[in-house]
C-alpha cells in the first residue's frame, strides 16, 4: 500500500502540497490535465524550480486571469459538474465543505437566528479565489494519480503576529485555520508568518493522520518531494517535505495473539442525525456492510432543541475509512463524521458442521485459548432447515445447540 507523509515543519499550504507532490514524481502535465476535468477557466498553471536556503524545491503558481471568483456553491456545483473520477469528487467536497464550515462558525454567520454551519452561501473571502478550487481539487486528484492510499502528518507550527484579511487585522493563525486543527497536534515557533492557510489545514486534517513526535511509520520511502512557498523564512527553508513510500504490511503491529484471544485495531466512525427517514436508514445499513463494515448500528439520542435522533456507528477496519466515510456522507444529511481507533479483543473463531435429526447446521464456535466460550449457529443454514421441515424456527435453534454440546 502507497502512503504519502508531510513533514510540516515550515507548515502547510495548497501550493506548496501541489508543488511537493510534482516534486515527488507527480507529472505535472497529468496534473493540468485532471484539473481540466474542472469546469473552470481563467487561470493557467505553472511550475518552477525555486531554492530555499541550502535546499531546492518546486513552486506551483496559479496564474489567473482577470479578477475571477467563485462563491462557495459556484466550487461545489463545479466539482459536481467535473468529470473528475467519484473518488476524487466526494473527497475534495469533504475538504471544501470542512473549509466551509470553519469559515461559518468563525465568522458567525446567522440565518433566521441560529448559527449557519452548513456554508452553502459562505463567502470565502480570501479563500474564494480560483486557487483555492485548483489547489484542493489539484492535490486530491494528484494523490489519486500516484496511488497513494493513505496520508500522515507531523505537528503544525503555530507562529505568533497578525494577518491583514477582508475582515480586518485577524491573529495568527487566522481563526478559520485554529479552527480546523482542533485537535491536531502542534507546536511553537517564534515567528510571525502565516505557516498554515486554511486551505493547507483543510486538505491536511481531512485526508491524514497525525503522527506523534518519535513515533516511527513501517514503510519503505520511494520518492522525496519538496514544495516550496513564496516567502523566505529567517532560521528554515519554507518548503513542505512529502515522502511517498511503500508500507511494510508485515511489519505494520495491528494484530497480535494474547493469552486471552486475539486483539487488533479498528476504527469507529459516528455521527449524530435527526433528520433521516427511517426507510434510508436501513438502506445505509445494507450499503456501509457491502463496503466492508464490520458493524454498524444505531442508539437513540435526545438532540439540542429537544430533537429525537440518532447516533450512527459503524466499525471500519481502516482500509475502509475512506471509502464509508463518503457513503455515510453520500446517503445521509451529516456535515461531519467523528472517527477514533479502538482496541478489541476477539475469541478465535472456528466454523464446525453439527449433526442434528434434522440436517447438518453451521456452527460458529469462539475459544479462548483451548476453552470453548461461545457457540453460534449459522442463521441462515437454521432457516433454511427450519422451511424444508416445517418446524419452528426456534426448534432448530435449539436442536443445534444440543447437539453442539454433544459432538464439540
Amino acid at each position: 500500500m502507497k502512503i504519502a507523509y508531510f513533514d510540516c515543519l515550515a507548515g502547510i499550504s495548497g501550493d506548496r502540497i501541489l508543488g511537493a507532490l510534482v516534486r515527488a514524481g507527480l507529472p505535472l502535465k497529468k496534473l493540468q490535465a485532471a484539473l481540466k476535468k474542472l469546469p473552470v477557466r481563467g487561470y493557467r498553471l505553472q511550475a518552477r524550480r525555486v531554492r530555499k536556503q541550502s535546499l531546492v524545491g518546486t513552486k506551483i503558481d496559479v496564474k489567473i486571469r482577470g479578477k475571477h471568483r467563485l462563491s462557495f456553491d459556484q466550487m461545489v456545483r463545479a466539482i459536481k459538474r467535473s468529470k473528475l473520477s467519484q473518488a476524487v469528487k466526494e473527497t475534495s467536497l469533504r475538504i471544501l465543505n470542512r473549509l466551509g464550515q470553519a469559515e461559518a462558525r468563525v465568522h458567525g454567520m446567522k440565518q433566521g437566528g441560529n448559527l449557519k454551519v452548513s456554508a452553502t452561501s459562505v463567502h470565502l473571502h480570501e479563500l474564494g479565489s480560483i486557487d483555492t478550487i485548483i489547489d484542493i481539487v489539484g492535490v486530491v486528484a494528484g494523490l489519486e494519480l500516484l496511488n497513494v492510499k493513505k496520508v500522515y502528518g507531523t505537528a503544525l507550527p503555530l507562529t505568533t503576529g497578525s494577518i491583514k484579511c477582508a475582515h480586518g487585522c485577524l491573529p495568527l493563525p487566522a481563526p478559520a485555520t485554529a479552527e480546523l486543527i482542533k485537535g491536531w497536534p502542534v507546536f511553537s515557533l517564534n515567528l510571525t508568518e502565516e505557516l498554515v492557510t486554511p486551505t493547507g489545514a483543510a486538505i491536511l486534517t481531512t485526508l491524514a493522520q497525525p503522527v506523534a513526535k518519535g513515533a516511527v511509520l513501517p514503510f519503505t520511502i520511494k520518492q522525496i518531494g519538496y514544495g516550496a512557498g513564496e516567502k523566505n523564512l529567517p532560521d528554515r527553508p519554507n518548503l513542505l517535505r512529502v515522502i511517498i513510500g511503500e508500507a511494510r504490511i508485515e511489519s505494520v503491529p495491528t494484530k497480535r495473539t494474547m493469552i486471552n484471544g486475539t486483539t487488533d485495531q479498528i476504527w469507529v466512525l459516528e455521527t449524530n442525525i435527526d433528520d433521516l427517514s427511517p426507510e434510508i436508514v436501513g438502506y445505509l445499513f445494507e450499503k456501509v456492510l457491502a463496503a466492508g463494515a464490520l458493524d454498524v448500528f444505531n442508539i437513540p439520542i435526545q438532540m439540542k432543541k429537544s430533537r429525537p435522533g440518532l447516533l450512527l456507528k459503524v466499525l471500519v477496519p481502516e482500509d475502509k475509512l475512506a471509502e464509508i466515510e463518503s457513503l455515510i456522507f453520500s446517503e445521509t444529511s451529516s456535515f461531519g463524521i467523528r472517527r477514533y481507533p479502538v482496541q478489541r479483543t476477539k475469541l478465535k473463531r472456528v466454523m464446525k458442521r453439527v449433526q442434528t435429526r434434522y440436517g447438518r447446521v453451521l456452527v460458529k464456535i469462539g475459544y479462548l485459548g483451548d476453552r470453548i466460550k461461545s457457540v453460534s449457529p449459522e442463521y441462515e443454514d437454521c432457516r433454511k432447515l427450519a422451511r424444508r421441515k416445517n418446524v419452528p424456527l426456534k426448534e432448530i435453534f435449539s436442536e443445534v445447540m444440543q447437539r453442539a454440546k454433544d459432538q464439540l
